[in-house]
């Protein structure tokens, strides 16, 4: 099955627009900590703050409180059963888990794997995905980016924040109105510019991101949701962006980004303000 047959299949298949409704949030949480060797429990349970001075709490904790301020319903945290402490944390914690339900999966390879073993389930509901290993400023992020869906009309919304660090992100490449031609998934060589970190759905893209792991290529070991955007794109799917130029955000996942964020708080991040 060829991509443009994929795409329209998705589309046959997502007989319900849901730009107006509150989207579900899906938090992949599943995978090992594979980038920082050493670590006692699950990464997304490391305690950070957003400057030096701040109080630290678990980044996943930071996440869940920016879901809540943006009134989602329903968020669905994916995680494993060996992470007893996010279940633990889960179990104990406040106002910012009233609405989090928890979904099991073991042995996932992927994030891709991991959104994909719940996504089905949501297939007429527009999803809103976000990391638990990012911490981020403007915190009023993923408020904006619901408040644009209305008003959207394309398969997919990303949140867009600068950054001088390719290597480590998605840097996405625009056209004149904001809709995305490439994502450019972790080039060294790729410029300084805008970088991914969250997204909103419809079921569209859901069924393609299924059908998408669904043919993959037994060989691709390591799959990234970049990649999948750029299938995407090619098969008649169109991404729109919000951006926040003066936006900061960190990916706790290796060494040196979780001392920064330990150490300096997002001041620290080393993503310059790149002109919106």
């Amino acid at each position: 099955m060829d991509k443009a047959d994929i795409m329209m299949q998705a589309r046959m298949r997502s007989d319900s627009v849901t730009h107006q409704t509150k989207p579900v949030a899906l938090i992949p949480a599943a995978g090992p900590a594979s980038r920082l060797p050493g670590i006692s429990g699950s990464k997304e349970m490391l305690e950070v703050a957003e400057s030096p001075t701040s109080a630290q709490c678990p980044v996943l904790q930071h996440l869940l409180i920016r879901l809540a301020e943006s009134g989602l319903h329903q968020i669905v945290l994916i995680t494993s059963p060996d992470k007893l402490d996010i279940l633990n944390y889960l179990g104990r914690a406040g106002a910012e888990t009233s609405n989090v339900t928890v979904e099991l999966i073991t042995n996932s390879p992927s994030v891709i794997h991991t959104l994909s073993s719940v996504a089905g389930r949501f297939g007429h509901d527009s999803i809103l995905m976000a990391l638990p290993d990012i911490l981020f400023q403007p915190g009023r992020a993923i408020t904006d980016l619901q408040n644009s869906w209305p008003l959207c009309r394309a398969d997919l919304l990303l949140g867009l924040f600068p950054t001088d660090r390719p290597e480590k992100s998605d840097i996405v490449d625009t056209d004149a109105v904001g809709s995305v031609v490439r994502i450019r998934v972790k080039e060294s060589a790729a410029p300084n510019g805008y970088a991914w970190i969250m997204a909103l759905w419809t079921p569209t893209f859901t069924h393609f991101l299924t059908d998408w792991l669904r043919n993959m290529p037994p060989e691709n070991s390591d799959p990234q949701l970049g990649d999948v955007f750029n299938d995407a794109i090619a098969a008649g799917l169109t991404i729109d962006t919000i951006r926040f130029p003066t936006g900061r955000f960190l990916d706790i996942g290796t060494p040196d980004d979780l001392h920064r964020l330990q150490t300096q708080g997002l001041d620290g991040s080393g993503n310059e303000l790149v002109p919106g």
